[in-house]
């Protein structure tokens, strides 16, 4: 498979995740919590992580450069620190932490059902990440340089 159109997705009951760009080629990920870590599922171009049925997890995530990531979340918080990959992030209730990585471009999408929101800027760049962004009751902070 194509790594550049490969999808990463994690899914996650309840907890922290820290999700910042890998150094290399490779996914990366240390989490602790209660419960059976999960195995990755790879079915095609998508590779799955369910963390759903892990207790108060709190994970760091390494995902490499230009790929795509989708996470589901349940509540808790979700940081995406820096990312230089394509992001699709949703989150039932909490907390969700978007800090632009140097030089780099975002087009965003972003909703708040309920609660508040920081300003996010589009990039009209042609190489721009996506970052779609999604709570459904908390707070959507962005982080600029």
């Amino acid at each position: 498979s194509d790594p550049a159109t490969d999808k990463i997705k994690f899914v996650f009951g309840d907890g922290d995740v820290e999700i910042s760009t890998a150094e290399g080629n490779e996914m990366t990920w240390s989490c602790r919590g209660t419960g059976a870590a999960p195995n990755p599922k790879v079915v095609a171009d998508l590779t799955t992580v369910d963390f759903s049925q892990v207790k108060d997890s709190r994970c760091e995530i390494g995902i490499p450069a230009n790929r795509h990531l989708e996470v589901r979340a349940a509540k808790g918080k979700v940081e995406l620190n820096e990312p230089r990959f394509h992001v699709k992030a949703h989150l039932e209730s909490g907390k969700m932490e978007f800090s632009d990585a140097e030089g780099a471009a975002y087009s965003f999408v972003t909703s708040v059902r309920s609660g508040k929101s920081d300003e996010f800027r589009q990039s009209d760049k042609k190489n721009a990440y996506t970052a779609e962004l999604h709570v459904d009751r908390g707070i959507l902070s962005h982080e600029q340089e």
